[in-house]
């Protein structure tokens, strides 16, 4: 593997996320309503885990991200 291999591969994993598991509540709430998977539907589950918009249970929340325990 040489090295632009490496930097296409380090540049995939970051780029590559999954949505939060709010996010993928969302979405299948909104797929089981009727919904058709678009980027649409798909930007509006990431705006959920940014804690944007409310998710499927009607509450929003400030982040996705966990605040860490010290």
């Amino acid at each position: 593997m040489n090295q632009e291999d490496k930097l296409r591969e380090a540049i995939r994993n970051i780029v590559h996320e999954e949505l939060c598991a709010r996010g993928k509540a969302y979405r299948k709430a909104r797929m089981a309503a009727g919904e058709k998977s678009s980027a649409y539907l798909s930007g509006r589950a990431v705006k959920v885990c940014k804690g944007q918009i409310k998710g499927a249970g009607g509450k929003k929340k400030k982040s996705y991200k966990s605040k860490k325990k010290k």
